[in-house]
C-alpha cells in the first residue's frame, strides 16, 4: 500500500469482528483457529487504527437470509445457524482499519 498510495492518502480495510455481534459468534465458531488478537496485532504493527462498526444484515425475507448465510458458511455451520436463528436480520460487527500515508 505504501508504494501505491500517495502521501496523505488513506488506506481502508474492512474486516469481520469475530469478538462482537451474533455474526461474529458464528464466524468464531466456524473458524476455531481464527485468532482475533493476532489479527489486531498485525494491523497495529502495520500502523493501522481501528474503528469498530456495529451494523446488521437485513434480508428482504427468510429465503434471501438463508442464501446469504449459505454463501458465508460451510453447509454444516449454515444448517446449525439457520436452525438456531429465526428471522431475516442479524447484528453484524466489522473492524474498519485505516492508515494515512
Amino acid at each position: 500500500m505504501a508504494r501505491v498510495i500517495r502521501p496523505g492518502g488513506v488506506a481502508v480495510v474492512i474486516d469481520n469482528d469475530a469478538t462482537t455481534s451474533t455474526f461474529g459468534e458464528w464466524f468464531a465458531q466456524s473458524h476455531p483457529g481464527y485468532d482475533a488478537l493476532a489479527v489486531e496485532r498485525f494491523w497495529r504493527r502495520a500502523g493501522f487504527t481501528r474503528e469498530r462498526l456495529l451494523t446488521s444484515w437485513q434480508a428482504r425475507d427468510r429465503a434471501e437470509f438463508q442464501a446469504l448465510v449459505r454463501i458465508e458458511f460451510e453447509p454444516a455451520a449454515a444448517d446449525r445457524i439457520l436452525a438456531e436463528h429465526a428471522g431475516s436480520t442479524v447484528d453484524y460487527a466489522v473492524n474498519v482499519w485505516w492508515r494515512r500515508y
